[in-house]
């Protein structure tokens, strides 16, 4: 996983790396902000947005979580 992802947590950011935990959870390290603070969050509760530039990957992010948050209400 490269490139831009959100969480359905709103985690924002640049997807660092993956791992898997001794449980056998996949996880993704999300850097994100100004301080780049990283954050784990697990790989399926993850998308990986198509565009390369912040301010559209960002967009895409608003809409899919919004998109999500409409089917869970």
């Amino acid at each position: 996983m490269k490139g831009y992802v959100v969480s359905t947590g709103g985690t924002f950011g640049v997807a660092q790396r993956e791992y898997l935990t001794e449980s056998g959870v996949w996880m993704i390290v999300i850097r994100s902000g100004p301080l780049g603070w990283i954050t784990p969050v697990e790989k399926k509760a993850c998308k990986n947005l198509t565009s390369r530039y912040e301010a559209e990957a960002r967009k895409e992010a608003e809409d899919w979580l919004a998109a999500k948050g409409d089917k869970n209400d």
